[in-house]
């Protein structure tokens, strides 16, 4: 695997913004049937405590980097409740209830009103699992937006986030953001990893309006339908992980 940290450029470039973008933008309606949720990229925290995200490059190589850069081009917050806890396979599986808008769930309603959707007396976690998805449009050679996915541990610092951007005046379709990492403990003393989130560079007006654009024929088009295209075994690794300890093992083999 590669380790490198995307430098954050002066100035924001992507494919979208180039004519080829444009025309894809202008014959989106003849191809927006075959444009589908699951088949965008999606970035996740790592289940561990390294502070690296792993993503994919433009020749489809996993890489390790410290940071990359993008423009958030939509939210969607939703949520998730399995009957059975993660030492059941319950995670593994179908939710007992979901919604895809943080609203309304599909089994229990109004998730304001659902117990499961509140801390507990001693502050403990709520049973249904919030998450917010980022649509977001990085930098270089990806035209359709990819899908971070700000877990329950990270929404307070999104939010924090969210506000700064809003005080100074701008959306956060407006400016183009850098996502990190930072290695954090829990009050049992368990590391994992929480994004950080820092504005990069204000964009154009130029550059603004074709973002709302791109937004609203192209994003609109692929929010969320269905939450359980989201779900994915939490002890998951990544392939080019998985190709690393393969290797390891056939070097102790022949050694």
């Amino acid at each position: 695997m590669a380790e490198k940290s995307l430098e954050v450029k002066k100035d924001f470039e992507s494919l979208v913004f180039s004519e080829e973008g444009r025309d894809f933008i202008g014959s989106v309606d003849t191809i927006k049937d075959v444009i589908n949720f699951r088949f965008l990229e999606k970035i996740k925290v790592p289940s561990g405590a390294v502070p690296m995200w792993t993503l994919k490059n433009a020749e489809r190589e996993e890489e390790v980097v410290k940071s990359f850069k993008g423009i958030i081009v939509g939210v969607q917050r939703t949520r998730a409740y399995w009957e059975k806890d993660l030492s059941e396979g319950g995670i593994n599986q179908a939710p007992d209830c979901s919604s895809v808008d943080g609203v309304v769930g599909n089994i229990y309603g109004s998730c304001a009103k659902c117990v499961k959707s509140h801390f507990g007396e001693n502050k403990e976690a709520p049973l249904c699992a919030e998450k917010l998805l980022l649509y977001v449009l990085l930098e270089g050679s990806m035209i359709l937006p990819c899908v971070v996915q700000v877990p329950s541990t990270s929404i307070k610092e999104y939010q924090n986030y969210l506000m700064d951007v809003l005080k100074f005046g701008k959306a956060l379709n407006m400016v183009t953001t850098e996502f990190s990492l930072v290695k954090v403990e829990n009050k049992d003393k368990i590391a994992y990893c929480k994004i950080q989130f820092k504005k990069a560079e204000n964009l154009s007006k130029e550059q603004i309006a074709f973002v709302k654009e791109y937004t609203n024929q192209v994003v609109d088009i692929i929010k969320l339908k269905a939450y359980n295209e989201t779900i994915e075994p939490e002890n998951e690794m990544p392939e080019s992980l998985k190709k690393a300890i393969a290797e390891a093992k056939e070097t102790i083999k022949e050694a």
